[in-house]
């Protein structure tokens, strides 16, 4: 067989092309002085606190794919020598990738992400069977609650979980909601707004009793420690939250007995006659060596991350704040901490600490008016999910920028708290409130007028007046005097200060509203924009007008 492969001149071109692998290779273990890739991910000066969200591509990932793109770059379906050798480069990949949550190569699926991977496991079981009902839960990622909801349109039925009062989903919840229809049952392990896992282990064998299978969803479990996926029937993820590269996931599927599925992409090619496109070569061999990186590392880390979370809690104890999650009985993974801040607007928070990135929630609800689902779901009020804020940490987060973090999220907590609490009797900075974006905002320093040339420091224990909504609130203090004029009435505010909470733009709002009240007078027919001298965006007008009726309501009243 060699003389032949010599012959036609395949063997020496083999050593060749592994002669390059390994030159590539050398190349960039020489030094870090001689390599043009970074040792560590770059975060242009930011703390970031976002790993939930995405994580950055670890160096040897990065060093991994370059080493492909070179060599391994040929289409995987091609007939040729060349072909043929990058899918065994490829087809090892995959088996290491397999091997990684205890499965045979042909039981995974290589897709664009864990979003496809969802509303692959979803539709493609359901549509591949007569049953026709699924179930859920209300605490589910975006990507799966969408996906059953688009299943509900054309005709499925979907019963959706809520977690019960001690704010998580049990094994006999889900088998209450058992039918004779019940097609699939779908869980997130890990969620990815609190880190809560449910006990989907204890679940899965509820559905075998059943004979039902059940999907998971382990997107933000992959990152955090190694599991046997033979456990579960269907099981989607992510590369880019294990510290890989973005634009590929994986789906697993039962291969014995084998699950019925219907291909969601038809096209050419394809793996196992179930997704169609050509093969991401270096993402495949990326995807693999993050996962080799975790399994290397993941138990260590758990470790180092709670001290990472006990750091930072240490130091933001003092304001008031408390973790959101399930009871103490149920588990956490550490590394998604979910925080909520008493009388703090998450997007005004994040607006003063444009050099820390944290987020209110998952990465999906980017909504700022409306409350995480998943705080609400497990039973938080609309106000207490909008003064909640999401903080993950990861493999390259120093104990240093914790302590630097926790001392940026002090600073601007007790701020706005001061605000909140009436204790700054005017706020403002080297920046526009109004059109405040947090993408945006360079860092600002704000300045608190205090409450001692209004009030020497003293709130009266009744406001005058309340305009209290769950995304804002505005409680005016001081006295009123009513005057006559040439028209009639006005009314005269004296000694005004307040109270106040809300996004950026309602703290602007408020507190040019509080100045102009120091120097303006009160009338039952007065306009807001008239007043402050400036037209309100369209996406306020709803609140505007129900402030300047609040305002002209008790104006009426005063007079």
């Amino acid at each position: 067989m060699k003389s032949i492969l010599e012959n036609f001149g395949i063997d020496p071109f083999m050593k060749q092309r592994n002669n390059q692998q390994d030159h590539a290779l050398q190349k960039r273990s020489i030094g870090k002085s001689d390599s043009k890739l970074p040792t560590k991910p770059q975060f242009s000066g930011i703390i970031y606190l976002d790993y939930a969200a995405t994580t950055p591509v670890d160096p040897e990932v990065i060093d991994s794919m370059v080493s492909a793109m070179e060599c391994d770059w040929a289409n995987v379906g091609s007939p040729h020598e060349l072909g043929m050798l990058t899918k065994q480069r490829v087809e090892d990949a995959l088996s290491e990738i397999a091997a990684h949550f205890n499965l045979q190569r042909d039981e995974i699926i290589i897709t664009s992400g864990a979003t496809e991977s969802i509303n692959h496991a979803l539709k493609g079981v359901l549509m591949a069977q007569k049953k026709r009902e699924i179930i859920t839960t209300t605490i589910e990622h975006k990507a799966t609650v969408n996906t059953v909801q688009a299943l509900m349109k054309q005709g499925y039925r979907a019963k959706f979980i809520a977690p019960n009062a001690e704010r998580t989903i049990t094994a006999e919840m889900v088998e209450s909601a058992i039918t004779e229809e019940t097609a699939l049952i779908s869980l997130i392990w890990v969620n990815n707004e609190t880190g809560d896992k449910l006990p989907v282990e204890e679940i899965a064998q509820v559905a075998r009793q059943y004979k039902i299978p059940i999907h998971i969803d382990a997107t933000q479990a992959a990152p955090h420690f190694q599991f046997d996926a033979t456990q579960f029937d269907l099981v989607s993820l992510s590369a880019h939250k294990c510290y890989g590269p973005k634009g590929i996931g994986l789906l697993y599927r039962r291969a014995f007995p084998k699950l019925p599925m219907k291909p969601l992409i038809d096209g050419s090619g394809g793996q196992m006659a179930l997704r169609a496109g050509t093969m991401m070569n270096e993402s495949i061999v990326g995807f693999a060596k993050a996962l080799n990186l975790i399994a290397q590392r993941w138990e260590d880390e758990r470790h180092r991350l709670v001290r990472l979370e006990s750091l930072l809690l240490k130091q933001l104890l003092p304001y008031g704040v408390e973790v959101n999650s399930a009871s103490p009985l149920a588990e956490r993974e550490p590394g998604v901490l979910n925080l909520y801040i008493p009388h703090v607007h998450a997007d005004a928070l994040m607006a003063l600490i444009p050099k820390v990135a944290i987020a209110k929630g998952s990465a999906c609800n980017s909504d700022s008016s409306l409350p995480s689902y998943v705080l609400t779901e497990m039973g938080y009020s609309h106000r207490r999910a909008l003064s909640s804020i999401r903080v993950s940490v990861g493999r390259f987060t120093t104990e240093e920028e914790v302590l630097t973090a926790g001392n940026y999220l002090s600073e601007a907590i007790a701020f706005l708290q001061s605000i909140a609490l009436g204790e700054s009797a005017a706020w403002y900075g080297e920046y526009n409130l109004y059109d405040s974006d947090v993408s945006s905002i360079l860092t600002p320093e704000l300045v608190a007028e205090s409450c001692e040339d209004y009030q020497e420091n003293k709130i009266p224990a009744e406001p005058l007046l309340v305009i209290d909504e769950p995304h804002y609130q505005l409680a005016l203090y001081g006295s009123v005097d009513a005057l006559e004029v040439d028209d009639g009435k006005i009314l005269k505010l004296q000694d005004i200060t307040a109270k106040v909470y809300g996004a950026p733009f309602y703290l602007a709002l408020f507190n040019e509203l509080v100045k102009t009240l120091r120097e303006s007078a009160l009338t039952p027919n007065l306009s807001l924009e008239t007043l402050l001298g400036r037209r309100i965006p369209a996406q306020y007008l709803r609140d505007s007008l129900q402030i300047e009726k609040a305002l002209r309501n008790f104006a009426n009243e005063s007079l």
